[in-house]
């Protein structure tokens, strides 16, 4: 009985170069230049300043009028003159009649509190530490900002109306004038600058694009045609044949 050796062919080795990665990034985000550390600190100061200022303007203008009437004599002289606050009303000099003052809307109640919130957001920006800390520094920043806002075209649509009725023939028959204050310029401000605040600390961190590009493409192996190639068996075995004995 006569055998051959064994005839051991070397299969192909295991290439990964035809991989298909899924999720690969374009062209363009592989191009895109990382954040520098540096500036994503300095945007995120800078909003903080925003914030700080916006709650302080906010605070300041609530104690100035955001609008006022007055009632002149037949010699167009000032009879009294009434000037609306967020916080109350005021006459001077009092009027001959009796002036019943009334209750007024609280404007600055809202506006505290969004000062309250701009001052928090800006402290979590400035000692901000983490992704967590982060996110709640943009959502806290968010809120006082659309408050802020919000607060603003409230109280423009309010001085709008209000300087209109000067406009009747009746008002000027009877000499009554109405005007805006410096208080509704101060509100405009603060949503100007809660507004710039809240974009600047939207915007990306290095620390998250860092992420991002460290997140490794997932793909499958897909070997290329040309390199499958057939098998050859690994052992050979020759049966014993008549011929053979």
């Amino acid at each position: 009985m006569t055998t051959s050796p064994p005839n051991f062919a070397p299969g192909p080795e295991s290439d990964y170069s035809g991989v298909v990665p899924l999720g690969e990034p374009s062209d363009a985000e592989s191009a895109r230049p990382p954040i520098p550390k540096d500036a994503s600190r300095v945007r995120e100061i800078t909003a903080a300043g925003l914030a700080v200022s916006a709650a302080v303007v906010a605070v300041v203008s609530t104690l100035l009028p955001y609008e006022k009437f007055g009632s002149a004599s037949a010699k167009e002289t000032p009879a009294f003159t009434v000037q609306l606050t967020s916080w109350r009303q005021a006459v001077s000099p009092s009027p001959e009649v009796g002036w019943d003052a009334g209750s007024v809307a609280l404007f600055g109640i809202p506006y505290s509190l969004a000062a309250v919130v701009l001052l928090v957001s800006a402290g979590l920006l400035l000692g901000v530490a983490g992704t967590k800390g982060r996110r709640i520094a943009r959502l806290t920043i968010t809120a006082g900002a659309t408050a802020a806002l919000s607060m603003f075209a409230m109280m423009a649509a309010n001085v709008f109306a209000f300087v209109s009725a000067g406009e009747n023939e009746s008002a000027k028959a009877a000499g009554i004038t109405y005007e805006s204050g410096p208080g509704i310029w101060g509100f405009l401000i603060v949503a100007v600058l809660a507004v710039g605040a809240a974009v600047l600390a939207l915007l990306p961190t290095a620390e998250a694009a860092q992420a991002e590009m460290a997140t490794p493409p997932m793909g499958i192996p897909m070997p290329q045609a040309s390199q499958v190639q057939p098998q050859a068996p690994q052992v050979a075995e020759i049966l014993e044949s008549p011929a053979n004995k």
